[in-house]
């Protein structure tokens, strides 16, 4: 792979950083009712969360009914232990991809995958991962998938 000069390297990276903003800003749309999403696109840093909001599930209705009805188990119970379950019932997904300048490559972090470098291939025109030559936009849309937070699968 030949390297971009850094000029090359910072539009590159803002094409694709965009791009995968662009796109986790529509797919939030089809997120099933108890998910939802965070997303901040900044100065090279693309930062989302996928998460769960259990109470709003119908299941989380029961478990809150059976909360009700077992009352004295719960005022037994001590405050850190209750606080505890609730912050247990919530699941927060985050995903960081940060472009690199000094190294020429875009840093991904995923909560559902190893961490991975990725560099430009100047023939393809794309993002590959360092040492297995995996797309980015693939291993991102894998990876959202993976969480299964949304109605249907996703595609790019």
């Amino acid at each position: 792979m030949d390297q971009l000069n850094v000029k090359e390297f910072e539009i590159e990276t803002d094409i694709i950083l965009s791009f995968l903003y662009e796109k986790i800003e529509k797919i939030s749309d089809f997120l099933k009712p108890q998910w939802n999403m965070d997303y901040n696109y900044d100065d090279g840093v693309l930062l989302f969360a996928i998460i769960q909001h259990p109470h709003e599930d119908s299941a989380d209705v029961l478990q809150e009914t059976e909360y009700q009805e077992d009352k004295n188990y719960q005022e037994n119970s001590n405050e850190n232990n209750v606080e505890e379950d609730k912050e247990e019932a919530y699941q927060m997904y985050s995903f960081l991809i940060n472009k690199n300048t000094p190294s020429g490559k875009i840093w991904y972090s995923s909560p559902v995958s190893k961490p991975k470098y990725y560099e430009f291939d100047i023939e393809s025109r794309k993002w590959l991962e360092s040492t297995e030559k995996t797309d980015i936009v693939k291993d991102t849309l894998k990876d959202i998938n993976l969480i299964q937070a949304f109605n249907n699968e996703i595609v790019f």
